[in-house]
């Protein structure tokens, strides 16, 4: 009893402070003008709070979200037929087998990222403990992103479509004429196409797509659409202006694309002398 007495004795300033506080509280929400001042700021804090909560809890669900969504696409790849020899349908009774496959999707985390540079690069979250290989194409939901050049045990480095250095084996869908995408630098939206002949039918927004001529990425893969083609002095080629259907800026999400046959093509075509 007597501690209590010290306790109550030690602090006696602020429990009048408390005691005063609750007694001029409760005199100004009586008066029905106070009440309702004291009611809406209340309800403004209130709804700020729970707003904010909500827009927190909203931003958490949306990044489960679109990892699941990228799994589910990933699954969805896997099992499309596009993943598959020709003329051997996936076996969609057996999940688990890999008879007949050609195709493997992996999902992937981009966690670094660059357009503004001549060579640019991204980084992935997965590596050699989760299959990852180098030389491995790396595709989006809306189109190519690049190719692998490094792996660690858990991180990938990728060779961007925006880089110098960059060839990929492309054809206007339409009409089967193909040629090299390449990259000039400068705009992170675009790139050009080459080699293909004057007598070509070309014309804007034409679809341009994988040919499947390299062991990297599968056939009719979208890369974008023809924005301008023009045959330059002398030149009986076309160059060919094309806007990137997946905006490399702002991905996020990729899959590895693994041929599960590209060591046996490669070994075939260099015994031919193939480049």
């Amino acid at each position: 009893m007597r501690n209590l007495l010290l306790f109550f004795a030690r602090y006696n300033a602020f429990f009048l402070f408390i005691f005063l506080e609750t007694i001029s509280l409760y005199l100004l929400v009586q008066k029905d003008h106070q009440r309702s001042i004291y009611l809406h700021s209340s309800s403004v804090v209130s709804s700020t709070f729970f707003n904010m909560f909500d827009g927190i809890r909203d931003y958490t669900k949306l990044r489960s979200t679109n990892t699941e969504l990228a799994e589910q696409i990933a699954r969805f790849k896997n099992s499309n037929k596009s993943s598959y020899l020709e003329g051997n349908p996936p076996p969609f009774e057996k999940e688990d087998t890999i008879l007949n496959r050609k195709y493997k999707y992996t999902t992937a985390k981009i966690i670094n990222n660059s357009v503004s540079r001549n060579n640019n690069y991204l980084t992935l979250n997965i590596g050699k403990n989760q299959g990852v290989k180098e030389g491995t194409g790396v595709v989006g939901g809306e189109g190519l992103i690049g190719v692998v050049r490094k792996t660690s045990n858990n991180y990938s480095a990728v060779m961007s479509l925006l880089h110098r250095d960059t060839r990929i084996s492309a054809k206007l869908k339409k009409s089967n004429f193909h040629g090299n995408l390449v990259w000039r630098g400068r705009n992170p939206e675009q790139m050009v196409l080459e080699a293909i002949p004057q007598h070509a039918d070309v014309d804007k927004n034409d679809l341009v797509v994988t040919t499947g001529f390299s062991s990297i990425f599968p056939q009719d893969q979208l890369i974008g659409i023809v924005d301008t083609a023009y045959l330059e002095k002398g030149n009986n080629f076309y160059t060919i202006k094309v806007l990137l259907s997946c905006d490399l800026s702002k991905v996020e999400y990729g899959f590895v694309v693994e041929n599960l046959l590209q060591e046996e093509q490669k070994e075939l075509e260099k015994k031919l002398g193939y480049e």
